[in-house]
């Protein structure tokens, strides 16, 4: 009791909003469904972050031709291919920030690497249309040379799988102005979302410089032999 009211009076005299959801249980459902459905209509409407689409605008087109010296590959695959690669009108023009098309030709093997520019809308369209250039060129190769494996989407690739390969997958040779092999044409595999590294060793490259690529946080090595780990690798994924 409390000044001389009873328990009964204080209860029946009490107004507050839980009591009156209490006693008006249509009003309350009413009131309940009105929230979800708002609720519900303000989450589908609402402004959602989405992360911004980033076209992958580089390629490369690496053409084995195993036993030859790199003077001759230079002068019958690199050049041809990039007078190939020349005839599509939105690669990148040259200045001294940037490249268009640029190329290294090593024994063995021609790496050539190819840029679009920055207006560009239609990435995928341009990038097709050298790749079709190049599929044309692959008849005119030197025996023994070819095919040109022309790779343009390693953005978009969820598993990159590199055997053996150490200097031409370095992405200091992109990314480190001071780095000897600054401006090499690379195959961009640290751009996939993972990336399997099979080497029999933890040894640098014909360059001697230290592969950024096997310390990064998207890629994993595996050492011992490249057939060997490689079939492990298939057996195990089998077994998923």
């Amino acid at each position: 009791m409390e000044h001389g009211r009873s328990d009964a009076d204080f209860v029946r005299e009490t107004h507050n909003v839980a009591r009156y959801f209490t006693e008006q249980r249509a009003i309350a459902w009413v009131a309940l469904i009105a929230a979800i459905v708002w609720g519900a209509y303000g989450y589908i409407n609402m402004p959602k972050r989405k992360d911004p689409e980033i076209p992958v605008r580089i390629a490369l087109a690496v053409t084995n031709w195993p036993g030859v010296g790199a003077e001759k590959i230079e002068q019958l695959v690199t050049r041809p291919i990039e007078e190939r690669i020349a005839e599509n009108t939105r690669i990148h023009p040259p200045t001294a920030s940037a490249f268009g098309i640029k190329s290294i030709s090593l024994p063995g093997v021609s790496i050539v690497q190819i840029q679009l520019d920055e207006s560009v809308d239609d990435v995928r369209k341009e990038l097709s249309d050298i790749n079709l250039k190049l599929n044309a060129l692959n008849s005119q190769l030197p025996q023994g040379a070819g095919p040109i494996q022309f790779n343009s989407d390693f953005g978009e690739t969820d598993v990159a799988l590199v055997i053996g390969a150490n200097d031409v997958v370095n992405p200091v040779a992109r990314t480190s102005p001071d780095s000897p092999i600054y401006g090499m044409p690379i195959l961009n595999v640290d751009q996939a979302k993972n990336v399997i590294v099979i080497k029999r060793g933890q040894g640098k490259g014909f360059s001697g410089v230290e592969n950024a690529l096997f310390y990064a946080d998207n890629a994993r090595m595996l050492y011992g032999d490249g057939q060997g780990m490689t079939g492990e690798l298939i057996q195990a994924i089998k077994a998923l």
